[in-house]
């Protein structure tokens, strides 16, 4: 049976999960790239498209080149992205405490780029399935949706630089050092500012007590 309780703690398990961001962030590009789709066609589409003609692809062999290869390329970026992730966990496993390596791994700004190249994948998996024939032989390209899947390919090579750089410098002792401390001062800000709210009348004696610097 569920009490408020258990729902409490599983929607704590699943947010703090490492997949929870990539599955919201899937599911936010797979609408985007359904609503691209819906759009793709309509007037004001076409005179946006107007407006950037010479950014977009008029050709279908052209065009199912480039979802091809932004999506095997993104692919990749996503496989040695994790793959170093594992490499330097278990590099700093012998150094750090266990207690620092799931901060590693589900530090939100490293599930948003996970986030980010799958659903780059995926809006550009069904742009490449939506080129079609719509009669008369002519082939319907959205050029409009591969406009943006390279955009979201270019935004993956700067995600994939920002992440070698944040995994690399995450696992260093005085960095670790520092989050531990701004975490810390943050948590005693707030306990402060509780007590200030909520001021306790009744307080122990301190006399016998020793200061530790």
């Amino acid at each position: 049976m569920f009490t408020p309780r258990k729902i409490a703690d599983n929607y704590r398990e699943m947010i703090s999960s490492i997949g929870f961001y990539p599955s919201m962030l899937s599911v936010v590009f797979l609408v985007f790239g359904l609503i691209t789709t819906a759009v793709e066609y309509s007037s004001l589409s076409m005179e946006f498209k107007k407006l950037i003609g010479v950014l977009l692809v008029d050709s279908e062999e052209n065009a199912r080149t480039i979802l091809s290869t932004l999506a095997g390329s993104i692919i990749s970026l996503t496989v040695f992205s994790f793959s170093m992730v594992m490499v330097v966990l278990n590099s700093a496993s012998a150094s750090l405490s266990p207690r620092v390596l799931p901060g590693l791994i589900t530090r939100k700004s490293h599930q948003l780029v996970l986030g980010f190249y799958l659903g780059s994948i995926i809006y550009t998996i069904l742009m490449l399935i939506n080129i079609r024939t719509i009669g008369d032989g002519d082939m319907g390209i959205p050029s409009l949706g591969i406009f943006f899947s390279l955009v979201f390919g270019l935004i993956s090579l700067g995600f994939f630089v920002y992440f070698i750089h944040s995994i690399s410098k995450a696992i260093q002792v005085d960095n670790v050092l520092n989050d531990l401390f701004k975490n810390t001062k943050g948590e005693l800000k707030c306990i402060i500012e509780m007590q200030h709210e909520n001021p306790v009348e009744d307080f122990p004696e301190f006399d016998d007590w020793h200061s530790i610097k």
